[in-house]
């Protein structure tokens, strides 16, 4: 049961890398897919962007001349961003290897196609576009997606470090950067304050690291984790002599305790 309940957890939550075990918070009110523009035309060196800072935050202004080269759906490649100047733009960051990430892509794409006139969607991950298009025709509630999705885009995510996906980040139609936030404040409530200029709840989303000891129960033992947050909770123990064959204590908020002790076949 231990087992999957983390892999529960993990799927909604999912990690770029592997230990340690991260935690993705948005709890405080805010108010190769990267190429250098020169390169598209014939005759110009081709290079990376000599400016483009280690990352931004929120406040900053996307650097001019980035460039998204490598899509899917999308038979308008490639897409510059500061030529989206005048909408906002939704940067949706997610991996064909989490569930979680995936699951997300046709909801939002969906919220935010409500809005395509004044708000455009682009979905990002960092994984090759063999592989997107492996997942892509593996799964047809993805069918959905119309949004153009950039695969390859390593440099772009180094702009926005993050390690739990799906990492959101809102640009202004000015190309500042507006939020950076989690999928839990992407709501149509939030999208109708910002187009109407007023201010939305985008909490910022922060990246914890948390280390947990290999040779310590995930839950139970974890003192790195002082807010364990269960829910339900099992436990599997040899017979226990004296024990009623089955107990069951209520308590309230619909939590019970329940014993069972016989032999498990």
């Amino acid at each position: 049961m231990k087992k999957h309940l983390f892999t529960c957890f993990l799927a909604w939550l999912c990690l770029i890398g592997s230990p340690p075990i991260l935690s993705q918070v948005a709890d405080s009110p805010t108010g190769n897919g990267l190429v250098d523009a020169d390169s598209l035309h014939p005759g110009r060196e081709e290079s990376r962007s000599p400016a483009l800072p280690d990352s931004l935050s929120i406040g900053d202004k996307i650097p001019d001349g980035i460039i998204l080269n490598e899509l899917l759906n999308s038979v308008d490649s490639p897409i510059q961003l500061d030529k989206l100047k005048g909408k906002f733009v939704i940067l949706q960051f997610w991996a064909p290897s989490c569930t979680g990430s995936m699951g997300s892509l046709p909801k939002i794409d969906k919220l935010v196609d409500s809005y395509k006139d004044q708000i455009e969607l682009i979905p990002i991950t960092t994984f090759p576009k063999e592989s997107v298009e492996r997942v892509f025709d593996s799964y047809s509630s993805l069918e959905e997606v119309d949004s153009p999705v950039v695969v390859n885009a390593g440099e772009l995510r180094s702009l926005f470090p993050h390690t739990t996906i799906p990492h959101f980040v809102i640009l202004d139609p000015e190309s500042r950067v507006l939020a950076i936030t989690g999928q839990e404040d992407i709501t149509r409530d939030n999208l109708e304050l910002m187009l109407a200029g007023k201010e939305a709840q985008f909490r910022h989303k922060v990246d914890r690291k948390i280390r947990i000891d290999r040779n310590t129960k995930l839950i139970s033992e974890s003192s790195e984790l002082p807010n364990k947050n269960i829910w339900f909770q099992s436990a599997l123990t040899g017979y226990i002599p004296d024990v009623g064959g089955s107990l069951i204590q209520n308590f309230e908020g619909l939590s019970h305790i329940r014993i069972v002790n016989m032999p498990l076949f």
